[in-house]
């Protein structure tokens, strides 16, 4: 996502145009007169390393300051709305005169020593919040991102995220002018993003500052080398089991060296000619060789998909902002795409605008401003996708996740939430469904009829090879009957892990949101014998519905 940018210099996607308008319904309003069958094949066709990664943009929508950092006190250091921007050591620039006070520094009693802070209790002994974490906690993620967006690039040069500055005591870091709002702290820096994702079980991708602004300038090329050095240093103070990086990320409470399996260098570098070109001409290859040069070697990924050759990129990072409508239709998008040793993950993404009015998606009034049932759907639906080409898609991840009910800069959000309270969207669901059945292995469906209104994606967990996890959508406002069966007169068996979780309701543009959180939520139920007809799975999937099923075969 761009900020401080006019909507017009969006963009949906890296490799198609955005939609600019959806139709209202894509499909047949009437149910079909006859079922949808599926035939599920014997053996697996692909692996899927596909796993539900989280993204916490620092400074949007206020979910970090005011969000999933716990700090009570807003503006703890006085910085926030001062009469300048001046970040390091040293400066009182953030000071002002206030009628008669006056302020003192002696060195008996050093400004440094006044900075309060009061937390609530946290989620298992981390800096967050405790019901923000545990609804992250309960999408189990396996990836998750940080910085990444545009918080990494900054407004300004000066503005950008300095690695550095967020990590040791908390009146060590200075701090910056938020990319979105406000003030960032970097109270929520490098070491409370691993604390908290590796407690649940998630690996970093992690995005370096690869010298472009969001104000159009990139860093001349015979000036890189300082920032190049600067993501030397930070994967060494990551990594190293040993030498002066280690010695100081021990000193600031890490002792063993934190898990780095990818590296992005930059974000959304296509979305400028300026940024685009550099990256290309400059900028890729001097922090590629960077990152190589690492001891531990993580993968790379390219934050834009212009860069040429692209026999060199191990990795693109994908973003989609778009309507329902079309991320429907690319349901099937990655089944051509090449298999030519590039991982294609999709680190944002989302239902942006319901698609039912003409025009620019980010600024006419069909904007979403939570998401909505359809929205959701279609995410799921798009996902599923990516679930059945997960040999080359390997996470995605909606954005942004947090929405401070104060104060938002974006929408629509994953998790609504206000002082006191949190809110499970739609899309949310959609996520813990995938994040709590994820697949290994894919196996191919063979359909009677067309895809559309009901779409699939079929597959293996990893250490059970006879239990399949089935999941469907039905965009359409009417219910569908589907028959799932088993080639080679394989037959599906009951037992207690034998169940259907699904979300479904009447209305397309239903969200849930602080005022009615509980609009849509999604019911389980074990599949009974009724649902078996000779060893075949027989369901009607409700109007406006995703569903889950886990089902033993003979």
């Amino acid at each position: 996502m761009a900020a401080n940018r006019t909507t017009d210099d969006k963009r949906t996607s890296n490799f198609l145009s955005p939609s600019s308008s959806g139709l209202a319904r894509a499909f047949p309003l009437e149910k079909r007169a006859e079922a949808q069958t599926l035939t599920i094949s014997g053996q697996s066709v692909r692996e899927s390393k596909f796993g539900l990664g989280v993204f916490i943009e620092n400074n949007i929508n206020y979910g970090t300051d005011g969000g999933i950092y716990a700090e009570l006190i807003r503006n703890r250091a006085f910085q926030d709305g001062g009469n300048s921007d001046n970040v390091g050591s040293g400066t009182l620039e953030f000071w002002s005169e206030n009628g008669d006070a006056s302020l003192t520094l002696t060195e008996e009693s050093p400004l440094s020593d006044a900075l309060p802070n009061v937390f609530p209790p946290t989620w298992e002994g981390t800096t967050a919040r405790q019901d923000l974490a545990q609804l992250l906690a309960d999408l189990k993620p396996i990836y998750f991102r940080l910085p990444g967006g545009n918080t990494l690039e900054g407004n300004s040069l000066k503005q950008r995220f300095v690695w550095n500055n967020t990590v040791g005591s908390l009146p060590t870091r200075p701090g910056r002018k938020g990319t979105w709002a406000g003030w960032d702290t970097d109270g929520y820096g490098l070491h409370e993003a691993y604390d908290l994702f590796t407690k649940m079980g998630a690996e970093p991708i992690l995005g370096v500052f690869a010298g472009y602004t969001l104000n159009g300038v990139a860093v001349p090329q015979d000036q890189l080398q300082p920032y190049v050095d600067s993501v030397s240093d930070e994967i060494n103070y990551l990594t190293d089991t040993s030498g002066t990086w280690a010695d100081k990320r021990t000193a600031d409470g890490q002792a063993d060296p934190w898990k780095l399996p990818w590296v992005e260098i930059g974000n959304e570098d296509y979305l400028s000619t300026v940024g685009n070109d550099t990256y290309n001409e400059y900028r890729y290859d001097a922090f590629s060789e960077a990152v190589k040069s690492a001891n531990n070697q993580p993968g790379i990924i390219s934050s834009s998909a212009y860069y040429t050759p692209k026999d060199k990129l191990q990795a693109i990072d994908q973003h989609d902002y778009d309507v329902p409508q079309s991320l429907i239709q690319r349901w099937s998008e990655r089944d051509s795409w090449p298999r030519n040793g590039t991982q294609i993950p999709e680190l944002e993404f989302s239902a942006l605008n319901s698609g039912l009015c003409s025009g620019d998606i980010y600024n006419n009034e069909c904007r979403l401003k939570d998401p909505t049932l359809m929205g959701a759907l279609s995410e799921a639906t798009f996902m599923m996708g990516l679930e059945r080409n997960g040999d080359i898609s390997f996470s995605a991840m909606y954005a942004p996740l947090f929405k401070n009910e104060a104060s938002s800069q974006w929408t629509p959000d994953l998790i609504a939430f206000d002082i006191l309270n949190s809110v499970k969207t739609t899309s949310y669901y959609t996520q813990y469904g995938f994040g709590n059945n994820r697949i290994a292995q894919v196996h191919n469906v063979t359909a009677t009829m067309a895809p559309g209104p009901v779409y699939w994606s079929v597959g293996t967990p990893q250490e059970k090879p006879d239990q399949f996890v089935i999941k469907l959508t039905n965009v359409e406002d009417s219910p569908q009957d589907v028959v799932i069966q088993l080639e080679n007169g394989k037959a599906f068996t009951l037992s207690d892990e034998a169940q259907l979780w699904q979300m479904a309701g009447t209305d397309a543009q239903a969200a849930n949101t602080i005022s009615s959180p509980n609009t849509i939520v999604p019911t389980q139920r074990a599949i009974s014998a009724s649902d078996l007809v000779n060893g075949a799975l027989h369901l009607t999937l409700p109007a406006y519905s995703f569903a889950i099923v886990n089902i033993n075969s003979s």
